[in-house]
């Protein structure tokens, strides 16, 4: 079964009915313009920047969506990270072993960041899923009219 959506989301993606409206849901405040968070990393703070460009002119992300947004953008960053390090050491690389004896040798190993950025990948891929920020997922939302959806548009020229 899938998770209720939240109202905003029903009347951006034109699945609104009134007769099954939540009567008292829950209207968390909307954010506009927030700056990234300072311990993501330069691919996750440019990525935040570049949804809040988007999402943030729509009202999409709200005051208790910044946790989920800042995990999409982690996860992002950390993924990208971890292929630039693959990138510069190898597919492989060499590493120290040990015996119980103590002797040490060297062994050939995948990239232990191969791992890394896999598992990024796909804790990145499930977030984006929640935000509509894969084409399959953005497919189910439209946007509002861009005078209607941006809430000061009576201050433009």
């Amino acid at each position: 079964m899938n998770p209720p959506k939240p109202t905003a989301l029903k009347q951006i993606e034109g699945t609104y009915r009134k007769d099954r409206a939540v009567s008292n849901e829950v209207q968390p405040t909307i954010e506009v313009n927030l700056v990234a968070p300072a311990d993501l990393n330069e691919w996750g703070a440019k990525y935040w920047t570049d949804i809040m460009s988007e999402y943030g002119k729509i009202g999409l992300v709200t005051k208790v969506d910044v946790g989920a947004l800042h995990s999409v953008c982690y996860w992002f960053g950390l993924m990208n990270e971890a292929a630039d390090i693959v990138s510069a050491k190898g597919l492989e690389v060499e590493v120290e072993k040990v015996t119980p004896k103590g002797k040490s040798y060297m062994v050939t190993e995948t990239n232990p960041m191969i791992a890394v950025a896999d598992k990024a990948f796909k804790n990145y891929i499930a977030m984006c899923r929640e935000f509509g920020l894969t084409p399959a997922s953005r497919t189910r939302i439209s946007a509002p009219d861009q005078k209607e959806g941006d809430k000061f548009a009576e201050f433009d020229n």
